[in-house]
């Protein structure tokens, strides 16, 4: 890991989603879809998310959870 990759920020995020939606950690990865260790692995910060995967969750959230 780097210093510039910021770790806590994207777990803070994640938490937030989770806090916000009430979906589990199983469940978000489920909607992305991707498999639960891997999402579990942004969280703790062992792993770096590829644009592409965030890309893919983002569009995932929007799609169950549009805006107003």
């Amino acid at each position: 890991m780097t210093a510039s990759w910021p770790a806590t920020r994207l777990k803070d995020l994640i938490d937030h989603v989770l806090r916000e939606t009430g979906l589990s950690q199983a469940q978000l990865a489920a909607l992305a879809p991707m498999d639960q260790s891997a999402l579990s692995k942004w969280r703790t910060g062992s792993t770096k998310p590829k644009y592409e995967s965030l890309q893919a969750m983002g569009r995932a959230l929007q799609e169950r959870f549009p805006g107003p």
